[in-house]
């Protein structure tokens, strides 16, 4: 399989995310096949930022260690990066900064040298650095002019002061003479979809009609709250933003008795303090659907690195014995339908459905099919109780039938132990 691995190299606060996401979606518009990750330490600014993109002509499910061309805006990262160097490698850096040469390293290295600060400023924007390697990159990839443009145009839309000395430094980008051997990739229209996993669980709690989220922040899960909250209006979605663990788990519990499919997402430290809380769902009988984003380490751990090292404590998650669904998405395709599983289950069993992600996951970007919705899965086995409703009344199943307040029956459940 051809492939190309590019990698953005700087520090925190310098707009990589921005532009890598902008040069993977302008890619992937242009009929490329990427996957993409990102290397970055937990701070505003400051810290060792790397953000690659593996191109090739179909999908992709990884990343490649070595890297074919790094663009760097800072030395010190990109020194820190030499391990996923090769003899082929291409270094492509700003000469206005603190270069790297030949006498850092101790094999054979291409180096180009442009001085993008001070082509952003001929553009009119000095801190438009970034935008012209965008565009010199894209250009190396016959990426057609209109589509990033058009992009630059979606990101800064509503600041016209800023996409006018933008798109004119993506212009003198495309203008630079790179001067690479990539590659020649046979790229046509296609119908895959690019999202990360933080898109695809939300697109599937979207899916599954999730009309309730509270949560406390805690990274990686906190990219599915805020891609809630983004979509909240559209989709007639309450996002509640939590004082601390403990309250966002019952007040999903609360949301799911009233009736409404509900959600709370965390990382593994705020999962343990959620003990309690699934505990309760479990004895009640209340569905419970909870996002947990794992993060590497104890107590508060690694928030930017990524681990499955959860999965023994979520399988044995609350005191007291009571079955529970765990799941472990592999993709973003996985991850909307897995989620979307997760709530069927959970409605279904009136257990709870936990989602084990990874930082790998939600923060990495693949060209994937297209996921699959099922209707069936919208099914809520929610009953219409008249006056002799029991909530707790036993069954040939297993399952005691499921009203909700607000109809002809009294709905009470009870934490303690019922019949």
């Amino acid at each position: 399989m051809k492939d190309y691995v590019i990698a953005l190299s700087g520090e925190a606060g310098q707009g990589l995310n921005t532009i890598g996401d902008m040069l993977a979606l302008s890619l992937f518009r242009n009929g490329y096949c990427i996957f993409t990750d990102k290397s970055y330490h937990s701070r505003i600014r400051g810290g060792e930022y790397v953000y690659r993109i593996r191109i090739s002509e179909s999908p992709l499910h990884s990343m490649r260690q070595e890297f074919d061309l790094i663009v760097s805006l800072s030395k010190n990262t990109t020194l820190s990066q030499l391990e996923y160097f090769h003899d082929g490698t291409t270094l492509v850096f700003d000469s206005d900064s603190d270069r790297v040469t030949q006498e850092d390293v101790d094999f054979r290295l291409n180096v180009k040298d442009f001085p993008f600060k001070s082509i952003a400023k001929e553009a009119g924007e000095p801190r438009a650095q970034n935008v012209v390697a965008l565009g010199a990159i894209l250009s190396l990839f016959k990426v057609k002019k209109e589509i990033s443009s058009r992009l630059i145009e979606e990101v800064f839309s509503g600041k016209e002061e800023v996409i006018k000395p933008n798109l004119e430094a993506l212009k003198k980008g495309y203008d630079l003479p790179l001067s690479i051997e990539v590659p020649d990739f046979d790229v046509q229209k296609h119908d895959y979809f690019l999202m990360n996993g933080t898109e695809g669980t939300g697109l599937g709690a979207i899916a599954a009609g999730c009309r309730f989220l509270a949560a406390y922040p805690m990274t990686p899960g906190t990219g599915v709250m805020t891609f809630l909250a983004a979509n909240a209006e559209k989709h007639g979605i309450v996002v509640e933003q939590a004082e601390d663990e403990i309250a966002a788990v019952n007040m999903v519990i609360g949301g799911a008795f009233a009736g409404a499919r509900s959600l709370v997402t965390t990382s593994g430290g705020g999962f343990a303090l959620m003990q309690e809380g699934v505990s309760l769902a479990a004895m009640t009988e209340t569905p419970l659907v909870i996002v947990d984003a794992q993060r590497p380490a104890p107590a508060t751990g690694l928030p930017t690195r990524t681990a499955q090292e959860d999965l023994l404590f979520v399988v044995n998650a609350g005191h007291g014995e009571f079955p529970k669904y765990v799941v472990a998405p592999r993709t973003p395709k996985d991850a909307f339908e897995l989620t979307e599983k997760a709530f069927f289950i959970a409605d279904k069993y009136q257990i709870p459905a936990i989602i084990l992600l990874t930082e790998s996951l939600v923060d990495s970007s693949a060209t994937v099919e297209a996921p699959i919705h099922k209707d069936e899965l919208l099914e809520r086995f929610i009953v219409e109780g008249d006056e002799g409703y029991r909530r707790f009344q036993i069954t040939d199943d297993g399952i005691s039938p499921r009203a909700v307040p607000g109809g002809k029956a009294l709905v009470r459940v009870d934490s303690d132990e019922h019949d």
